[in-house]
């Protein structure tokens, strides 16, 4: 008869620092720190695509200005334009908001990596072969519907929005942060809706 402590020698597939699963056995601290060490890895990711981001902000706000002039051309009300009423209004979006969420989408697949890396050491084998299809999906997803929204949702919303109080004399003159903050609000929230069959598969 085998006590406990023998019992688990004879089991071959049970080393030193795994669990009964072959999982890596890791103390509280040890989880902090590699959370300490993937929360600044994705920081320093970010970091540096925002840095490329801002060289190229005036390019990339035009990209972001481009539905919401198409719209308001297709409105056809003479004088409808995007204009600037606060001072620090147009420095705040187009050197700081404007490179952040572009740096959001471009760095989606670096950051959802570090969540993965974070996660997986608690998987099996098995599970981690999944490892690239879920930064894959999860990223192209969210990509996906961002760019359903720029190409489809934002522009025919926004041309409906602008033209409601045409009928009535009203012509729509809208300052650049309440128009970004629709843009974001759009193009977001579209993504994160392309995300639920991820989310499902999960759940699953």
């Amino acid at each position: 008869m085998h006590n406990g402590g023998e019992l688990f020698s004879d089991r071959p597939d049970i080393g030193e620092g795994e669990d009964e699963g072959g999982l890596p056995r890791m103390s509280i601290l040890d989880h902090l720190e590699e959370l300490r060490n993937r929360i600044i890895s994705a920081l320093w990711g970010f970091g540096l695509i925002f840095v490329l981001c801002a060289i190229f902000s005036n390019q990339i706000f035009e990209v972001v200005l481009a539905p919401g002039l198409r719209a308001l051309k297709d409105t056809g009300i003479p004088g409808a334009e995007i204009i600037a009423i606060d001072v620090a209004e147009q420095f705040s979006i187009i050197w700081v908001w404007t490179p952040f969420v572009a740096s959001l989408f471009l760095g989606a697949p670096w950051i959802l990596w570090q969540v993965w890396s974070f996660i997986s050491p608690g998987l099996y084998e098995r599970e981690k072969k999944w490892a690239v299809p879920f930064v894959l999906c999860t990223a192209g997803l969210f990509i996906l519907g961002g760019l359903f929204g720029y190409y489809f949702a934002l522009p025919y919303g926004l041309t409906f929005l602008f033209g409601v109080g045409g009928s009535a004399g009203v012509v729509p003159k809208i300052s650049v942060e309440n128009y970004f903050d629709r843009f974001v609000d759009i193009i977001l929230g579209i993504g994160q809706v392309f995300e639920l069959p991820v989310l499902v598969f999960f759940l699953t």
